[in-house]
């Protein structure tokens, strides 16, 4: 027999009350912990759905950054007039433009040779 069980025998009751307020006690911290986690999983899937919001927000953004993009370059190509610092990119796409054209016609002629 161990200490325990000399205990509980000596006092039978009152160590069935300090067993049923250990059991008590672990209960309530069990129940702390259940809902702890319950909050953080909350706070977790409330900050991906915000940081998913902000994703398409910023492409939402990349779109119309596109969009402003080719009309300034409409613009460009129609002689419109365009700041100095819009035109030097414009130029660069123009040149980049040309450039894939020769490639391209690269690729064609590998193709008929093959």
């Amino acid at each position: 027999m161990g200490l325990w069980d000399i205990e509980f025998i000596r006092n039978p009751a009152g160590n069935k009350r300090a067993v049923r307020e250990k059991e008590k006690n672990l209960g309530k911290k069990l129940s702390d912990a259940a809902a702890e986690i319950g909050k953080r999983t909350e706070d977790t899937l409330e900050i991906q759905k915000l940081k998913s919001d902000i994703r398409s927000l910023k492409r939402a953004n990349e779109r119309d950054y596109i969009d402003i993009g080719k009309i300034v370059y409409e613009k460009y190509q129609n002689g419109e007039v365009v700041d100095g610092d819009i035109s030097v990119l414009c130029e660069a796409v123009d040149k980049r433009d040309v450039q894939m054209g020769d490639l391209k016609a690269e690729i064609a002629k590998i193709k008929e040779e093959a």
